[in-house]
């Protein structure tokens, strides 16, 4: 795994959103909400039942598309369209 943030989000075919430009998004209201939990994250200021609810969560992809991937491992969750796994050598 990269170890930065951008090196995660720039990742080849990581975020279908991500083509090798950022654009911003046309919702500025949902990006600013974005912002902020990207900030309550970093700063380890979250809501502990948040992340106890996603369970050590490593991957997740939007319910439009069905990668490979979850086969082998373990959904832990869905939230609104997205699905959270985790590794199943956990």
């Amino acid at each position: 795994y990269p170890k930065t943030i951008k090196g995660v989000v720039t990742e080849p075919n990581q975020f279908s959103w991500y083509n090798g430009t950022v654009k911003m998004p046309a919702n500025n209201k949902w990006w600013q909400e974005c912002v902020k939990v990207a900030e309550l994250i970093l700063t380890n200021k979250y809501d502990r039942d948040i992340m106890n609810l996603l369970e050590g969560a490593t991957h997740y992809h939007a319910t439009s598309v069905n990668p490979p991937w979850s086969k082998t491992t373990v959904k832990v969750v869905q939230i609104g369209q997205h699905i959270f796994y985790r590794s199943n050598r956990i």
